[in-house]
């Protein structure tokens, strides 16, 4: 009888999808500190780092990871990528030669061309793999974002339409009666 699990290859892209499919539902919330306190550990587990936050534009939203105390210099390193929108990446400027977080790679998060804040993974050491790593995962976190965008939309256009047909049907019973 063939085995449950498959392929290592098969269970690392059922893994992968399953810590996607995870993720997602916070993130239809939009970008808030609840949304991203409940997202982050599922896209950290995506990358596969040490540590990982997601910003505003004004403030980190949640820390997941070792190295907390680095989170109070991040908003410093992202001022050009909220500005102009480009990936970055920086040395963590840790003195500790044993930090798994000296090296991170800073990802905008954009909806409609706005930069809504950045996703920020950190590592060891410099690694193009986990920059574009990073890119993809803020990539799909921007499309959960923009669900999210419209999913708000939505919503008010039905209640736009709905206080429309009340303005209309309102007249017609003080009227009639």
């Amino acid at each position: 009888r063939p085995s449950d699990v498959g392929t290592p290859v098969e269970h690392a892209t059922f893994e992968t999808l399953h810590t996607a499919s995870l993720a997602a539902p916070p993130l239809r919330a939009g970008l808030t500190e609840e949304s991203a306190r409940r997202a982050a550990r599922r896209l950290r587990s995506l990358l596969g780092t040490d540590a990982l936050c997601l910003t505003d534009r004004d403030r980190v939203l949640v820390w997941e990871g070792a190295g907390r105390n680095h989170g109070k210099d991040v908003m410093e390193h992202l001022k050009a990528l909220l500005d102009n929108g480009r990936r970055t990446a920086f040395d963590s400027g840790c003195a500790d030669l044993d930090c798994p977080l000296r090296w991170a790679v800073a990802v905008p998060l954009t909806v409609d061309n706005r930069v809504l804040g950045a996703l920020v993974a950190y590592a060891p050491r410099e690694s193009a793999v986990l920059a574009r790593a990073a890119g993809e995962v803020a990539r799909w976190v921007c499309v959960q974002l923009e669900l999210a965008e419209l999913d708000r939309s939505r919503t008010q256009l039905i209640e736009a339409e709905i206080k429309a047909l009340r303005a209309q049907i309102s007249p017609h019973f003080i009227f009639n009666s």
